[in-house]
């Protein structure tokens, strides 16, 4: 005997209910929620229209808390200024943490590329410009931040000027004015090129 359209409804309806309950997924939307907000406040005189979609936020678990992100600026679209969060220095990039029920931004920087291994405290991460201490020019260095619980911080713990390889680029950014399309799988990121 096959269940009725009652159980049906029924059966729908708790899933809903309980995928809306989620813990989890109510802390991943504040702490997106949060970013999306501090990014329209401070960008919208710029950018007119700030868009920031769910596939510019890259999960991390730097914190142990699981509810971590690195927002990809190279994957959002300032409607007036679509090259805002680039530069030579590479594209923006935030990481935003949860802390309890306070979604907060823990770095800004703007990176070449990064790799994070998940569940790990460390980010790694490829830079330029005036991060790199004693490089030369628009050199690459490679910067490595660990979190630390007791500052409740990530903290520089390695500094190479000149890595011998920048991090493993296994997907793509690419942008054309004014849209930008991105393919990106695992979890290391790197900006690649700006087409016209």
């Amino acid at each position: 005997m096959e269940p009725g359209p009652v159980f049906k409804i029924f059966c729908c309806c708790a899933a809903i209910l309980l995928a809306a309950c989620n813990p989890a997924a109510i802390r991943d939307n504040a702490v997106k929620q949060a970013a999306r907000v501090a990014a329209e406040a401070r960008f919208a005189a710029a950018c007119g229209t700030v868009t920031i979609p769910d596939t510019a936020f890259l999960p991390v678990d730097i914190t142990s808390g699981g509810h971590d992100f690195v927002l990809s600026f190279a994957r959002a679209v300032c409607a007036q200024k679509p090259d805002l969060w680039f530069a030579t220095a590479g594209s923006l990039f935030q990481l935003w943490i949860a802390e309890g029920d306070t979604p907060r931004m823990a770095l800004e920087q703007h990176l070449d590329g990064f790799r994070h291994d998940y569940k790990s405290a460390v980010l790694i991460t490829d830079q330029r410009g005036p991060s790199c201490k004693g490089a030369a020019g628009q050199a690459i260095c490679r910067i490595v931040y660990r979190w630390e619980p007791a500052v409740r911080a990530l903290v520089i713990v390695d500094r190479q000027s000149a890595p011998a390889e920048p991090l493993p680029v296994p997907g793509l950014i690419a942008r054309s004015l004014p849209r930008r399309s991105a393919a990106l799988s695992g979890d290391s990121h790197r900006p690649v090129s700006r087409t016209q």
